[in-house]
């Protein structure tokens, strides 16, 4: 039940202006305005965002830590 549930909330919360990631986990995106990159992995529902003293935070770094965890 908690994949199916991980996935409904996944597309259904998805924000308007989130950019699709392609060939990260079974679905990614990202949301710009919160620095934030969501993903769906082996039916888990990841949320990854990275800050440093108060700079925005950019896609890539959140590729790489997705990188790091494995989740591609």
């Amino acid at each position: 039940a908690g994949r199916l549930v991980n996935a409904d909330n996944f597309n259904r919360t998805r924000p308007p202006n989130a950019q699709t990631i392609k060939g990260l986990g079974e679905a990614a995106y990202y949301t710009p305005d919160k620095g934030q990159l969501d993903i769906i992995y082996n039916g888990n529902w990841y949320q990854v965002m990275t800050y440093y003293g108060g700079y925005s935070p950019k896609p890539d770094t959140n590729l790489q830590v997705a990188g790091a965890l494995k989740l591609q």
